[in-house]
């Protein structure tokens, strides 16, 4: 099918135009707003269409942001089930082989590649959010592995991985390290803990 290009011009000096794309607000009662939908076509014989979300490169200064946001919840009583809108990031499904794979990294760069954090926002009252980090489960097959480490360093020290719990007024936060249960007569996980080899001793 055909092409269609939606496009600001360009600018020789000044800032190009804006594209701004949007459904209308509703004014009052419990309607709700309209939905955007950007997708391709699905495809019987080859590959499904990809979409690709890009920002400007700098010449001068710092290259374009991304930014994915929720909306906010600003009703002033409590209801059932009110909260901020959630954000859902998930690789298609495969009938036959593995699902897709998700990848999320900061790029190489000559000088240091940038900081990445993931973290749950800060209460007034309340506790604050969890952060579950873990494979899925197998039903024919042996579950998946998860990893942690720093990266390998060729002049200097290796990065540390360091874990903290969180301090209380009360009682601290527990770290408990657990290998996995056996149900069959087989035995349970091995649980390891060494330092690292040096070549000098």
């Amino acid at each position: 099918s055909g092409l269609m290009v939606l496009s600001t011009g360009t600018s020789a000096g000044a800032a190009t135009g804006l594209i701004k794309l949007g459904t209308g607000s509703t004014s009052a009662g419990t309607a709700n707003t309209g939905a955007i939908d950007i997708g391709t076509g699905a495809s019987f014989g080859g590959t499904g269409g990809s979409i690709t979300m890009l920002v400007g490169n700098a010449a001068n200064g710092v290259g374009g942001k991304i930014q994915l946001s929720a909306g906010s919840n600003t009703r002033d009583t409590t209801g059932a089930g009110d909260k901020g809108g959630d954000i859902q990031i998930e690789s298609g499904d495969s009938d036959q082989n593995a699902s897709g794979d998700i990848l999320i990294r900061s790029v190489d760069a000559d000088t240091g590649s940038g900081l990445m954090t993931l973290s749950t926002g800060a209460t007034g009252a309340g506790p604050t959010g969890a952060i579950n980090i873990g494979s899925g489960a197998a039903t024919g097959g042996v579950s998946g592995n998860v990893n942690i480490g720093s990266g390998t360093s060729n002049n200097n020290r290796g990065g540390d991985v360091v874990v903290t719990s969180g301090t209380g007024t009360g009682i601290g936060g527990m770290i408990s390290i657990s290998a996995g249960t056996a149900d069959s007569a087989l035995k349970g996980g091995l649980l390891s803990l060494e330092s690292g080899y040096s070549a000098s001793g």
